[in-house]
């Protein structure tokens, strides 16, 4: 995924763990952007890992990648805190017009 961020020219901090991205975003609340994360990873979902980030920064988009392929209703996307998802695999073109139409709404304020 960070190559394919690098493709794009996007700034890119990868993280491996979601507590790790957690604390990185309470530290840094206002230095990113957008956080893409996988919907399973252990020790906490993506949706999980969302959850958390917008009880600290409501207007920090959150993208979730998986491997189910099912179409979600926009109200399920806001019912589990997350601007988008992503079915893998992940190319250059989806990852680009899914970021492009994500952070092209209006942010929500903190």
């Amino acid at each position: 995924m960070g190559e394919l961020l690098d493709k794009l020219e996007y700034k890119v901090t990868n993280v491996q763990r979601s507590p790790d991205a957690l604390e990185l975003i309470k530290d840094k609340k206002n230095d990113f952007d957008l956080v893409i994360s996988d919907l399973s990873m252990p020790t906490m979902s993506g949706i999980q890992l969302a959850n958390h980030i917008k009880e600290i920064n409501k207007a920090l988009p959150v993208i979730i990648m998986t491997g189910y392929s099912e179409r979600v209703s926009q109200a399920k996307l806001k019912e589990m805190n997350v601007e988008d998802i992503m079915g893998k695999p992940i190319t250059l073109k989806l990852l680009a017009n899914t970021i492009k139409k994500v952070l092209s709404v209006p942010n929500k304020s903190n």
